[in-house]
């Protein structure tokens, strides 16, 4: 039987309701990674609570995931969750999977306006934020998505709950930063 591979947009719908559907329990959220073993059996590669979490900028960051390329090559054969890093870096050519909390009330953080040569695709697990432009700005609320392709935004939690986004990160290229492909 052939394997079909799944295109780019069917990959991240797929993350994306991976991440809609997932519990997140009070004391983390649980990562399952499941890769073949080079034929055609499948092996958990690890099962537990997310262990990479930063604290950045009064938010919390949880990373599930990063690969260096696009596409991935296979069979994975090590868990680049566990040391996944911000996708948000100057050469930055994967894939990345997190969620993200961000505090509302009085810890709500202060976003600087920001741009990043990527694609986000983003959903909203819990709460709601404000996408705010240069010229206006986009409530998202629980349920919604959100693809921002390189957009100069930030963000803002203007409620009192924390809001929680599950975000999958595509390498993108603008016009004139050099890239080849």
């Amino acid at each position: 039987m052939k394997r079909q591979i799944p295109s780019i947009p069917q990959l991240a719908a797929f993350l994306f309701l991976t991440a809609c559907s997932t519990a997140i329990a009070a004391e983390g959220v649980r990562r399952v990674v499941t890769v073949t073993d080079g034929g055609p059996e499948s092996v958990v590669l690890a099962d537990g609570i997310a262990t990479n979490v930063i604290e950045v900028n009064n938010s919390r960051v949880i990373r599930l995931w990063q690969s260096e390329t696009v596409p991935v090559p296979f069979p994975v054969t090590t868990d680049d969750g566990a040391s996944a890093g911000t996708p948000y870096f100057d050469g930055f050519r994967g894939a990345s999977f997190y969620i993200s909390e961000l505090p509302g009330g009085d810890s709500a953080p202060v976003i600087p306006l920001h741009q990043h040569p990527t694609m986000d695709f983003i959903t909203v697990l819990d709460g709601e934020i404000h996408l705010i432009f240069t010229d206006r700005e986009v409530r998202l609320v629980e349920g919604d998505t959100l693809i921002n392709a390189g957009t100069l935004h930030t963000w803002e939690n203007r409620g009192d709950e924390t809001c929680r986004i599950a975000v999958v990160t595509l390498a993108g290229a603008y016009p004139d930063d050099g890239d080849d492909g």
